[in-house]
This record gives structure tokens, sequence and C-alpha cells, in this order.
């Protein structure tokens, strides 16, 4: 295994929830940011920088084509 990089995260706002797949590392907060790395460009994707709940759990299909995220009591 080999290091990549480290996610980048706001102050007092940890990581909630963090999903892998082959390409993206997703990953949600505690204010509700939801972020999206691109392991093979180097590029994050911020989709939502704030909401009023907390981002509870990612998760992808096994095509790895649709992600699937809890916020708060919802998921989507």
């Amino acid at each position: 295994m080999e290091f990549k990089r480290l996610i980048r995260s706001r102050f007092a706002d940890p990581l909630t929830a963090i999903e892998l797949s082959k390409k993206y590392v997703c990953h949600g907060s505690a204010m509700g940011r939801i972020a999206f790395y691109d392991m093979e460009r180097g590029v994050e994707l911020v989709l939502f920088d704030s909401q009023p709940e907390l981002i509870r759990g990612i998760s992808h299909s096994s095509s790895g084509n649709d992600i699937y995220i809890s916020i708060g009591d919802v998921s989507c």
C-alpha cells in the first residue's frame, strides 16, 4: 500500500464518513461538507460546503456509478 495524500478538512469540522471506490474518495463532515477526491487526477470536487445536518454515511453501488449519502436522518 502506498500513501497518496491527506484529506483536507476545515478546523473544528471533523470527517464523519469516508467511502473509497476504485477512482474516488468521497467524504462528509459534521458540518455537512460533501467532497470527492479523484485519485487519478489529484483533484478535489466539493459538492456541498455546508448543510444543516452532519453526514452520517456514504456508500457507492457495486458498479461504482451511484453514490448514496445519509444526511442527518435522511438518505438520498
